[in-house]
């Protein structure tokens, strides 16, 4: 092969690497969207607004949402979309379509739900000297409140509302409301008032025992008296009295019993035998002070009420909430060795007493 051979070769490969390399840019150009956008915000509040965002597009554009909550128009190269107010607490989504004759494009707009909360959760406690409390209150669409009773104000601004009641002269508890509605949602927040003094006297407690087979149940009804501690932060609840008295805490007009509590003392043959209230479950029997079932106080037409439920340990355990019972030591030292047996099961316990 001479030289000039050689140097047509060279040329000739070197155009057709040139010639490929340019088809394989060509089948791997990604394809550019014709349309174009800018500044585009697409979260609408709860109480309805108004926002636009640029389009470019190399010819006419059209825009439409997919769900009709949302109005969409077109002005000159902007998209413009709005939204009334959203009651719901649900935030809701659709999908605006932008389309020029070459190309199309889809944006996503959200509009959020609405909020509200009052720090105090479900109830606000006052002591029967009255007194204002102050909570955090978060909505971000206007509210309206309301009291049932006279004894019951508020005030509010931008992040707190301010609840007030007067001082408590009846002798009794007493149990409000403050109403809210914001949004689709009404609901209200249970004010009560009262100390542990308010609970001394007769009332009716009611209870089931049940039989060795565990299957039986016996509704049991009895007088009961309570008498609140000098110190005011607990009562005696004396279901039998000068055999069982229970001795519930007073925690913001609540009644709590706890397992652990010595209730009284029986006589058995000379011998001083312990009664102490217990949580049976899972074959055990439980004596911690942890376990606790709480009392929070309703009025319930003519009646005051307090039904003793579950506080969350005992349901974490797998027990079921009602079951109480007071069981016989022989020593106030509480262990299984010093276990005698059953003295009464104390399940679904309810307090009550007759109102004017």
């Amino acid at each position: 092969m001479n030289m000039k051979d050689l140097l047509y070769r060279i040329v000739l490969v070197t155009a057709i690497c040139m010639v490929l390399a340019s088809c394989n840019d060509s089948d791997y150009n990604e394809k550019v969207n014709s349309i174009i956008l800018t500044n585009a915000e697409t979260t609408i509040g709860a109480a309805g607004d108004a926002k636009s965002f640029a389009v470019e597009s190399p010819s006419t554009f059209t825009a439409k949402a997919v769900d009709s909550w949302l109005k969409v128009s077109v002005d000159s190269n902007k998209v413009k979309i709005s939204a009334d107010v959203n009651l719901s607490v649900s935030a809701r989504n659709t999908i605006v379509v932008i389309k020029n004759d070459r190309d199309s494009t889809l944006v996503n707009v959200s509009q959020l739900g609405a909020v509200f909360d009052i720090s105090a959760g479900g109830k606000i406690y006052f002591k029967d000297a009255g007194g204002s409390s102050k909570f955090v209150l978060k909505a971000n669409l206007p509210a309206t409140f309301e009291t049932s009773a006279d004894w019951i104000t508020y005030s509010v601004d931008d992040k707190n509302i301010t609840v007030t009641s007067t001082p408590n002269s009846t002798g009794d508890y007493r149990i409000g409301y403050l109403k809210y509605h914001c949004g689709n949602k009404t609901d209200s927040v249970r004010v009560v008032q009262g100390d542990a003094s308010d609970l001394k006297g007769k009332w009716t407690i009611s209870y089931y025992d049940v039989d060795e087979t565990g299957k039986n149940f016996t509704q049991l009804i009895r007088k009961a008296t309570l008498t609140p501690y000098s110190n005011g932060d607990s009562v005696k609840v004396a279901v039998i009295p000068g055999v069982v008295e229970i001795h519930c805490l007073f925690d913001k007009g609540n009644l709590v019993m706890h397992a652990g509590d010595l209730v009284g003392t029986i006589d058995n043959n000379g011998a001083t035998y312990y009664l102490c209230l217990a949580v049976v479950g899972n074959n055990n029997l439980y004596t911690s002070e942890q376990l606790i079932s709480t009392a929070y106080p309703e009025i319930e037409s003519d009646k005051m009420v307090f039904d003793f439920m579950d506080s969350g340990q005992l349901s974490s355990l797998g027990i079921p909430s009602e079951s109480f019972g007071v069981f016989v030591f022989s020593s106030p030292y509480i262990s299984y060795g010093a276990y005698k047996g059953s003295y009464m099961y104390f399940e679904f316990p309810s307090l009550y007493k007759y109102i004017k």
